[in-house]
């Protein structure tokens, strides 16, 4: 199996969600996985790390998953952090997403840093209304 590896410290980690793990997401929280990972709460952050870690071959609890969350925030990451650098390449190395589908998030994701305020605000609406 592949799995998305990455340095923590001293510490090598490998994730990977298996497709039990998604079915199981998608029952509890009564969504697609996709729509959960977009939550973007420290929750469901939670909730992907210890499903991710356990994919991996970990037996790996809830309560250890927040601690694996502390130690990303001890290091400097952020729920956006962890959702690019983490998440998301976890979801393609676990055939959720394609590359290209991670490719087209991260150009968005830096189209929108490099907006000014009043733009982001418009999109924001122009998002909003879209969805009405």
């Amino acid at each position: 199996m592949k799995y998305y590896t990455f340095n923590l410290g001293e510490k090598e980690i490998n994730l990977r969600l298996n497709s039990l793990d998604c079915e199981t997401i998608e029952k509890q929280y009564n969504c697609t996985l996709l729509d959960y990972v977009q939550q973007g709460s420290i929750g469901s952050l939670v909730t992907l790390l210890q499903y991710m870690r356990h994919g991996a071959g970990e037996n790996f609890t809830k309560n250890m998953a927040y601690g694996f969350y502390d130690e990303l925030v001890d290091e400097g990451y952020t729920i956006e952090t962890i959702l690019m650098k983490i998440i998301y390449p976890t979801l393609v190395v676990s055939g959720i997403l394609g590359q290209e589908d991670l490719d087209k998030i991260m150009a968005e994701r830096e189209k929108i840093n490099n907006m000014s305020e009043e733009e982001k605000i418009k999109l924001m609406q122009e998002r909003k209304n879209a969805k009405a």
